[in-house]
């Protein structure tokens, strides 16, 4: 892909996560000109594929490689939601203090689930309890690269 066509589809990328946000229709005029191998690379680079794949099924455009993406993206959240919630369980048993940020909040505010792809969640917690936290975390099957 040239750069001129990486513009493009970064400019796609943008107009349709714009779409997929405000649960818009994309303009007919606009999805004729998409170049949809172009696009899913442009979208994969920035993580941003799942919310492109909302867009464009909008759209009625069926693109197995985007649906795969955004089947993807919300068995990932699902998990991770799944995985937070023990941990946060677990913190909360201990009495050790905990709060989500980032990500980890704002992927509610969303209008469909896994549009904002995650690959982590950040917690910030009491660092009284850092050994507690370690211990909980390798418990529920997460590893410490550095502690």
């Amino acid at each position: 892909m040239t750069r001129e066509e990486y513009r493009q589809a970064i400019d796609h990328v943008i107009y349709l996560c714009g779409c997929a946000v405000n649960n818009t229709v994309p303009d007919k005029n606009i999805i004729d000109i998409i170049n949809l191998e172009n696009l899913l690379k442009a979208a994969k680079r920035h993580t941003l594929t799942a919310a492109v794949a909302y867009a464009l099924e909008k759209a009625g455009i069926k693109d197995h490689e985007f649906e795969q993406e955004k089947a993807k993206a919300v068995r990932k959240v699902t998990v991770m939601e799944i995985d937070k919630e023990l941990l946060f369980q677990r913190m909360e048993e201990e009495g050790i203090w905990y709060m989500p940020l980032k990500s980890t909040v704002i992927k509610d505010l969303y209008p469909s689930i896994g549009m904002r792809q995650m690959s982590d969640f950040d917690i910030l917690f009491d660092k009284n309890y850092r050994s507690e936290t370690r211990t909980i975390l390798e418990e529920l099957g997460f590893s410490c690269e550095e502690f």
